[in-house]
């Protein structure tokens, strides 16, 4: 179980200015150095994720992977039985197969940025966001 909670001396205290994307280059810098890695394959990445969850006793997710483009939260809410929709954790990949965002909440935000003046130029590191699908985790 250790092996998942390795603290990375760089990265910013959550909440922290240094923390956010509009207010420091942190992340954009560990991005970057990620992105010179090859692509883990995502089938892969699933594995991982529910051996993880396995071992936190949450139960396995056989089908995370869900169309982006019209997510009902409040269906995911009772279906999985969560105490709140925000209990969704998510994956959002790029098209070239890098993960770019694992986040908790009910907004998954395939429409961010709208364009490049939503935010700082210096955060761009992929090309694109794949808008095709979603990998969600329901955390009930």
């Amino acid at each position: 179980m250790n092996e998942y909670f390795k603290n990375d001396v760089n990265t910013p205290n959550p909440g922290s200015r240094e923390s956010s994307v509009h207010y420091s280059n942190v992340r954009f810098k560990k991005a970057k150095k990620q992105a010179e890695l090859n692509p883990f394959p995502i089938d892969k990445v699933i594995e991982y994720i529910n051996d993880f969850l396995n071992d936190i006793g949450v139960k396995k997710v056989s089908s995370p992977m869900v169309g982006a483009t019209s997510i009902d939260y409040d269906s995911i809410k009772i279906t999985n039985n969560l105490n709140d929709v925000r209990d969704i954790v998510w994956l959002k990949f790029t098209k070239d197969g890098y993960i770019g965002v694992v986040a908790v909440s009910n907004d998954i935000n395939f429409d961010t940025p709208r364009s490049e003046e939503d935010y700082n130029k210096k955060i761009k590191v992929f090309n694109n966001w794949s808008k095709q699908y979603e990998y969600r985790f329901d955390m009930a």
